[in-house]
């Protein structure tokens, strides 16, 4: 999958939402694919996306052994605002950093919206 159509993808979600400072799209395996928005001066491309596949897979385990059923989100939140992470495709995550007062509901809402292009373009 070429990069230029998830660019464009993650154009779309921060526009939709302005709780979205930055999102980005990471393989599985942590690497990062692409990003967009304003990341935090501090932020490290490399970082938060293993960080983001790590969280990711530890959640996806933790519910698969203890709870059981399809698993969604993970949602990571401090004072300075939220990382949240959602399956995006075959080996891919789609992660968002949300702003403190996010109202977080509709930035899930606009994450799944990205995620159905994302499955599009897929397939393209």
């Amino acid at each position: 999958m070429h990069t230029q159509p998830l660019s464009d993808i993650l154009s779309q979600l921060n526009t939709a939402s302005s709780d979205i400072a930055a999102s980005a799209i990471v393989s599985e395996d942590g690497l990062a694919i692409t990003l967009a928005g304003t990341p935090p001066l501090d932020f490290d491309q490399d970082e938060i996306s293993a960080f983001s596949a790590a969280l990711f897979h530890l959640g996806h385990r933790a519910m698969e052994r203890f709870v059981g059923g399809d698993f969604e989100r993970i949602m990571v939140k401090s004072r300075s605002g939220y990382l949240l992470a959602v399956p995006a495709a075959q080996d891919l995550i789609l992660t968002a950093l949300a702003k403190p007062e996010a109202a977080l509901e509709p930035v899930f809402a606009e994450m799944g919206r990205a995620v159905h292009r994302i499955h599009a373009a897929d397939t393209a």
